[in-house]
């Protein structure tokens, strides 16, 4: 009777520990003690190497250039005509010149719009201030037309036409320059002069270096 005894006794602590939950019980928890003092640091850490600073400041401004390396952008200057506009254009090794006719010029015809593409350095400057006798000048102004440079003049002739001159450069004066002039006889050539010198821009096509 007591062998059955323990044996029972045996069977329900076995039992009692089976049915155990863990999730029920509580558990001391240990946390790390941080507190505020910083922690203190016993190694010295390897330095970091930094490369060269590259136009610290920058200003907007495009990068140099490498020493020993001219660079130069390639474009031509470009504008726009009606189709009633015949051009007749003349190139040379100096110049290219494009002299512009309402209609169908005919033999004594003067064009109301030269347009002349230059080097720079060839620039003899304002047609209308190097002749005061034929070009009366009333106005005089520099602004930027379609991202270049322009200066401009106004007036009129000895005859009382209309006329306007402009000389356009890109930014840093460096290249070929354009040099237009136009004179107009009426409202109707004034406009559509005025608006083929508003056309006037200069396309770049790529770059190259050169030694």
């Amino acid at each position: 009777m007591r062998t059955k005894m323990l044996v029972l006794i045996a069977a329900i602590g076995v039992s009692g520990c089976a049915s155990r939950n863990y999730l029920d019980e509580r558990y001391n928890l240990s946390r790390a003690d941080l507190k505020e003092e910083p922690i203190e640091v016993t190694h010295e850490p390897a330095p970091v190497t930094v490369g060269e600073t590259v136009n610290e400041e920058p200003t907007g401004q495009a990068p140099p250039s490498v020493p020993g390396v001219v660079d130069v952008v390639t474009g031509e200057w470009d504008f726009t005509v009606p189709p009633t506009v015949t051009r007749v254009e003349r190139k040379s090794a100096e110049l290219e010149q494009y002299s512009l006719y309402r209609g169908r010029p005919s033999g004594t015809e003067k064009p109301f719009v030269v347009i002349t593409v230059s080097p720079a350095e060839s620039d003899k400057g304002s047609l209308a201030e190097a002749d005061p006798e034929t070009y009366k000048i009333s106005n005089t102004r520099s602004y930027a037309l379609n991202g270049n440079i322009a200066r401009e003049w106004t007036g009129r002739t000895n005859d009382g036409s209309a006329f306007c001159e402009v000389i356009i450069t890109k930014p840093g004066g460096r290249g070929d320059l354009c040099h237009a002039i136009a004179v107009a006889k009426d409202s109707e050539e004034r406009k559509l002069a005025l608006d083929i010198l508003g056309s006037i821009t200069w396309k770049p096509t790529g770059a190259t270096a050169a030694q």
